[in-house]
């Protein structure tokens, strides 16, 4: 009588070994910053265009607009919604 453990042979798996997409899916030169969407919506008086839009303080803009810190959602919908809304 032959063992049946013997016998249980485990098929390779179908699935490659990576099961979710990469985090960056594009190359970071093929990205706009966050200042560059903001200097799109406003050329001039960047800054002041964010306080005004996000009701945030002088030196959160700036450092959004430096990298410095991370930008919330909220902030870039309004400067995206600014754009928009231009389209015509």
């Amino acid at each position: 009588m032959v063992d049946e453990s013997k016998l249980r042979t485990v098929a390779p798996s179908n699935f490659s070994r990576r099961k979710v997409a990469p985090r960056n899916s594009l190359p970071p030169r093929d990205r706009i910053s966050f200042r560059d969407l903001a200097r799109i919506a406003a050329p001039r008086k960047t800054k002041e265009f964010l306080v005004a839009r996000t009701g945030c303080d002088d030196s959160t803009a700036k450092r959004w607009l430096r990298g410095m810190s991370r930008v919330p959602g909220q902030a870039v919908y309004a400067v995206l919604a600014d754009i928009f809304t231009r389209i015509d």
